[in-house]
């Protein structure tokens, strides 16, 4: 179990998180609603998070995140636009 937190760099406005399944479907698990907001989320090790722009329908990624469980039980992580590399 990691204990994570998402703060939005992302993006001025709300940004959207999502789990990512093992069937690759994105399953919504919270927003962080402006620049420097926070998520927090008990998670696990291997689980993967995507993070969209809220209301966008074109499917375009913000960023992506693998927890990792090396990083320890309690984790801070900043989300920027990597929008480019995605």
């Amino acid at each position: 179990e990691v204990d994570i937190q998402f703060t939005n760099h992302a993006s001025d406005g709300p940004v959207d998180v999502f789990w990512v399944d093992s069937d690759e479907g994105h399953v919504h698990v919270g927003s962080m609603q402006k620049a420097g907001a926070t998520l927090s989320l008990t998670s696990y090790h291997g689980h993967s998070f995507v993070f969209k722009k809220s209301g966008a329908d074109d499917g375009s990624l913000l960023n992506r995140h693998i927890v990792d469980k090396s990083f320890g039980s309690t984790q801070n992580h900043q989300i920027e636009d990597k929008s480019e590399e995605l």
